[in-house]
């Protein structure tokens, strides 16, 4: 695993006119950084962004326009957003979160350890 907080340079002006000018040019850039960046994660981190990256690339493929295609992805970031306040309120609430646990009917029990006697 390579440093994490390195930082991979960014000028939108240099993407949105290869975007305009090479659109295929600017997707072979665009998977070139995001495998950069993988490789500076920890592989359990890694293999669920991949995971995120080939989702987001989908919806990018679905949809008939880059805007539609921003929409869908805006739509998936919230829902995932809302799971998680979901979970952050049960656990702060302590009221099961809907739809935010995998087998709500799944119940643990606590049990009173004794402490073990000094003599």
């Amino acid at each position: 695993m390579n440093n994490p907080t390195r930082k991979i340079a960014f000028n939108f002006d240099e993407w949105q006119q290869l975007a305009r000018n090479n659109p295929a040019a600017f997707e072979i850039k665009r998977h070139e950084i995001i495998a950069q960046f993988f490789e500076q994660l920890s592989p359990e981190q890694k293999n669920r962004l991949e995971k995120l990256q080939w989702r987001i690339d989908m919806e990018r493929k679905r949809c008939a326009t880059p805007l539609s295609a921003l929409f869908k992805i805006y739509d998936m970031m919230m829902a995932s957003l809302h799971k998680q306040k979901a979970v952050l309120d049960s656990i702060f609430d302590e009221q099961p979160a809907p739809g935010a646990l995998s087998n709500p009917s799944r119940k643990n029990t606590v049990i009173t350890m004794k402490q073990p006697s000094h003599s």
